[in-house]
């Protein structure tokens, strides 16, 4: 039995003021900056993204590079296909970075 999917289509965007300042304040700290949100605020209620940012690397994984990850917080199902797109825009409103 093949059941199509039901896809949600959807943009987030989260802009982070004084990064530079919000940088320095965390090179010592090892913190990241996270940003909550659903798709369509009220409709999806089970379904809940973080994005989080990390200015100097994940662990020692990426250190010393800026990594974005995208966590699924919550879902109502058991299964799910995500697929999403990153794009960095810098203060100028250029595009700086882009995985898709």
């Amino acid at each position: 039995l093949n059941v199509a999917p039901n896809v949600i289509k959807f943009t987030h965007k989260w802009t982070i003021n004084n990064y530079h300042k919000i940088c320095k304040e965390n090179v010592k700290s090892g913190k990241h900056l996270e940003s909550l949100f659903s798709p369509e605020e009220g409709k999806h209620e089970n379904l809940e993204f973080a994005v989080a940012l990390h200015p100097f690397g994940y662990e020692n994984v990426t250190k010393n590079s800026l990594s974005l990850l995208l966590h699924l917080k919550s879902f109502a199902k058991t299964k799910a296909i995500i697929q999403y797109r990153f794009s960095i825009v810098n203060h100028k409103k250029q595009k700086v970075f882009s995985n898709g």
